[in-house]
């Protein structure tokens, strides 16, 4: 487990790549034309880096759930960077 958690370079480039989508996928979703962003794979895309965001911005009066929002963000997008690689190397380690 301690494994899985460790950071490692990769990890850190997944991390801030997705905390920098995830930031941006928002915007994007919001400046898209009506009829243009109804693709499947581009809404799952925004669902998946998206969730935290909204959360932070659901209530901007309140700072404990705009710091609670930007932890979770943060932890959210750790935690996928963790697996993607994991699974990552899992299937490397595979002889196909």
């Amino acid at each position: 487990m301690k494994e899985f958690f460790k950071p490692k370079t990769g990890k850190i480039i997944l991390f801030i790549a997705f905390f920098i989508l995830g930031s941006l996928s928002l915007w994007i979703r919001v400046l898209c034309i009506e009829g243009s962003c109804n693709n499947w794979l581009l809404s799952l895309i925004f669902f998946i880096f998206e969730w935290p965001i909204i959360i932070t911005l659901a209530s901007p009066s309140l700072p404990f759930l705009l710091i609670m929002g930007i932890i979770l963000s943060i932890i959210y997008h750790y935690i996928l960077s963790c697996l993607i690689v994991f699974i990552y190397n899992k299937l490397k380690k595979r002889k196909w």
